[in-house]
């Protein structure tokens, strides 16, 4: 069985090089009213009017990266030298509310000329994957047998399908971490599944998949060149210094 960690290339034979953070997005944000109306799924807009609705909205850069894919255009797995594009997620600063956009980048290296909200979140969770640990609360009640998940595999037609709660034992095995874990709003209505994002911490590779209620996951993109945004870095920092002032009991 193929899981939400095996990314269909070979981690440790690839270079990556950082992409700078849109850090500009979260500056002054927390500050700013919600609007009356939050942005609609497919929404586009010229890049730089994309970044101030979404300061305007008190949304924070959390994970920024480039997806590749599964596989280019001969059908093989995809890999850093795959063409790109941008994915930024973000979150306002309860977690409440939060996007996943992003934009094909025409030109290696430069940030796409628009951006398009690709999916609209709630619930956002965000956990420091250099930590190498794995949330307790982000595991299911229930776990699905390896059966199980080959027949939901066959019946939705999908590949790369695991387990989730199994998938994140099995990621922590060959260095993958949680990052993101967020509900996907559909027609106006948080649904019950969600957006599950790994990153190999030492070397900004990862992966996101899709996750049902009932724990079935299938890998949608591989990730690329993946970084945390200022307002994940802070909070983490801030994380650290409450844990460190708790007495251990």
């Amino acid at each position: 069985m193929t899981g939400v960690v095996e990314y269909g290339f070979r981690h440790e034979t690839i270079r990556c090089v950082r992409i700078a953070l849109v850090c500009g997005l979260v500056v002054g944000a927390a500050l700013a009213p919600p609007p009356a109306h939050a942005m609609e799924e497919r929404k586009c807009l010229p890049f730089n009017q994309m970044v101030a609705e979404l300061r305007a909205e008190g949304q924070h850069t959390i994970v920024q990266g480039d997806k590749v894919g599964l596989f280019d255009s001969a059908g093989r797995p995809a890999t850093v030298n795959t063409p790109k594009s941008l994915v930024i997620y973000t979150s306002n600063g309860t977690g409440s509310r939060g996007y996943e956009v992003g934009g094909d980048r025409a030109v290696a290296g430069r940030m796409p000329g628009q951006l398009c909200v690709r999916a609209t979140l709630a619930n956002v969770q965000f956990h420091n994957a250099a930590e190498r640990t794995i949330p307790a609360s982000w595991r299911l009640p229930n776990s699905l047998t390896r059966e199980q998940v080959l027949a939901e595999a066959n019946r939705r037609g999908v590949t790369r399908t695991a387990d989730y709660n199994g998938s994140l034992d099995q990621g922590a095995s060959h260095g993958a971490y949680p990052a993101i874990k967020a509900s996907f709003v559909i027609n106006g209505q948080v649904s019950s599944g969600f957006l599950d994002v790994r990153m190999y911490p030492a070397t900004g590779l990862g992966a996101s998949a899709t996750v049902a209620a009932t724990g079935f996951s299938w890998q949608t993109d591989t990730l690329v060149n993946m970084g945390y945004g200022q307002f994940a870095l802070d909070t983490f920092r801030q994380r650290a210094q409450l844990a460190a002032q708790t007495p251990r009991k």
